[in-house]
């Protein structure tokens, strides 16, 4: 969970105004003020908290958890050496979900799914599953806020 402080300082680094977080995010700018004059960990639903985390997280932001090398160090925001890994997780993620949701929902349909073998796991999986990330692919990646230059969540139009 990441701290009212890191949340600041975050949105600080990306000079980025509380209402343009706050529509990145899909949360009130209410509740970016509101978090930010927290002290310590963000106390809210754990969606709006992930949804703003990864915001900023898009946009280049890695927050830092305390742990650091030998002990040293604490918690902190700093701005990623790989911006696109968090996007590809995100997307790695989101196919991931989106083949549990058709397998789990095939296998309701026919309970003897997995007796049929591999065959025919793998072509129910390709027959359906391009279909699927292609027609969900706009929402993953939401067109206003993809940084044409790198291909990243990066909130600039």
């Amino acid at each position: 969970m990441i701290s009212a402080e890191q949340l600041r300082a975050a949105r600080a680094m990306l000079r980025l105004e509380q209402g343009a977080l706050a529509e990145k995010a899909g949360v009130s700018i209410e509740t970016i003020k509101r978090f930010e004059a927290m002290q310590g960990a963000l106390k809210g639903r754990d969606d709006t908290v992930r949804s703003i985390v990864k915001s900023l997280e898009f946009a280049g932001i890695e927050f830092l958890d305390g742990e650091g090398a030998n002990g040293y160090g604490g918690a902190g925001v700093r701005f990623a050496i790989d911006r696109s890994a968090r996007l590809r997780n995100h997307i790695a993620d989101t196919v991931a979900e989106m083949t549990r949701g058709l397998l789990s929902s095939a296998f309701v349909a026919d309970t003897e799914l997995f007796d049929r073998g591999s065959d025919y796991l793998s072509y129910l999986i390709n027959s359906s599953l391009p279909d699927m990330i292609r027609d969900n692919m706009p929402k993953i990646l939401d067109p206003k806020t993809v940084d044409d230059a790198d291909g990243i969540h990066t909130g600039e139009k």
